[in-house]
């Protein structure tokens, strides 16, 4: 089972590629921020963000997301995972992503990073940084919809994580004791001389709509969301915005 693009997000998508907004590469689509931004507030100019979507989804679907980012001033790279949708040491390797890195650089002079990814691929973004976090120089992280860290910690690697979680989210901890366990595996809450790790949780909000994607029903059922899906987008915006600058 594999979950479209929801009609909207397919829409803007094209809208975006037809505008020149973004750049279709072979492994990921470039969201180029605007030539003069409307927004008071922006992203630094050489910060991009990569963002490895989540298992079986088209990356199409985080299209709102990544728009409403790149609009900021962000550059956003958004992984390109066809035909097999899954983010593993083949189909994002830390080579492929140093690659992208390089490349963009040159072109766009885009030469700080910060690596994410939803629910899977977000799973795989801190093993590439628990693994390869010298050669990838990356010093920020963000997670969303992860909720077990399994054979990857983080707890001694000065990376600063920002987790974003949803309260109705049906792959959520299923007790404070897995809370803690995966906490006890990202960085601390505290500022430190090493990495910290910030948490959210959108009120709310579920595992499918940190994307644009059918209701998520493997492999298990996701919670109803209570919020709307634009709402849940513009959480994400706001606080990876805020933790990018």
């Amino acid at each position: 089972m594999q979950w479209p693009a929801l009609e909207e997000a397919a829409k803007l998508h094209k809208q975006l590629v037809k505008d020149g907004r973004i750049v279709i590469e072979k492994k990921y689509d470039l969201y180029l921020p605007p030539i003069a931004s409307s927004s008071p507030k922006s992203c630094d100019k050489d910060v991009g963000f990569i963002y490895i979507p989540g298992a079986l989804i088209d990356h199409v679907a985080y299209s709102s997301v990544a728009a409403k980012l790149s609009h900021k001033g962000a550059f956003v790279a958004v992984l390109n995972l066809e035909p097999t949708r899954l983010a593993t040491d083949e189909s994002v390797s830390v080579g492929d992503i140093s690659k992208m890195m390089e490349d963009i650089n040159v072109k766009y002079g885009v030469s700080r990073w910060v690596l994410g990814g939803h629910s899977l691929g977000a799973f795989h973004a801190c093993t590439l940084i628990q693994e390869h976090y010298e050669i990838l120089g990356v010093s920020k992280l963000v997670l969303m919809g992860m909720y077990n860290a399994y054979s990857c910690d983080l707890s001694e690697i000065p990376v600063n994580v920002l987790i974003i979680h949803a309260s109705e989210d049906g792959f959520k901890c299923a007790s404070k004791k897995d809370e803690k366990e995966f906490q006890a595996k990202m960085p601390p809450s505290l500022p430190s001389s090493g990495g910290f790790t910030i948490y959210k949780m959108i009120q709310g909000g579920n595992h499918t709509s940190f994307a644009s994607y059918p209701h998520q029903t493997f492999p298990k059922m996701d919670g109803n969301r209570l919020i709307s899906l634009e709402e849940q987008h513009n959480f994400c915006v706001e606080w990876i915005f805020e933790f990018l600058s």
